[in-house]
């Protein structure tokens, strides 16, 4: 060094890439984004009709009602999100006189499903209601199943 001088430097803070990931059956915003080091962010998880969260797992975050936000970012990282069909107790209920098969089950977000409606020696089926379903000769049919719900028969 000859003269007097100034040496210069400048920093920039780190930057990274936080990415969502939804399975089938949900959505998750907002997209991709930069986060500075050490900051945080979140993402809104929206299961679609019929689904529900199943988990959400990355950048070592967690989940508040349907809020995921990451812990502090140091590095790049993918935020996963799965869904799950949700299922419904559809639940026969036979009065005095006959009898409802199968026994109560699940059933699958906006599928059916049927019983076979049995009256004993010297009864007839009178009525079979519920789950907005319809009889046809001795198998009662539900309309598609979005909620728990019972089949009732009754018999004369």
């Amino acid at each position: 060094i000859t003269a007097a001088c100034t040496v210069s430097a400048s920093f920039s803070l780190n930057t990274y890439v936080v990415t969502p990931n939804a399975g089938s059956g949900g959505s998750m915003s907002p997209a991709a984004h930069t986060v500075n080091h050490n900051g945080t962010t979140s993402f809104t998880i929206t299961p679609e009709t019929g689904y529900s969260i199943d988990s959400v797992t990355g950048c070592n975050g967690s989940l508040v009602g349907n809020v995921f936000t990451t812990d502090t970012i140091t590095a790049a990282c993918t935020v996963s999100a799965s869904f799950s069909l949700n299922t419904y107790v559809v639940t026969p209920n036979a009065g005095s006189g006959g009898s409802m098969s199968p026994a109560a089950h699940t059933v699958n977000h906006n599928g059916t499903t049927s019983f076979t409606i049995t009256p004993e020696t010297g009864y007839s089926i009178d009525s079979v209601t519920g789950c907005n379903g319809s009889l046809v000769g001795n198998v009662f049919t539900t309309n598609t199943i979005t909620a728990a719900c019972t089949v009732s028969a009754s018999f004369s």
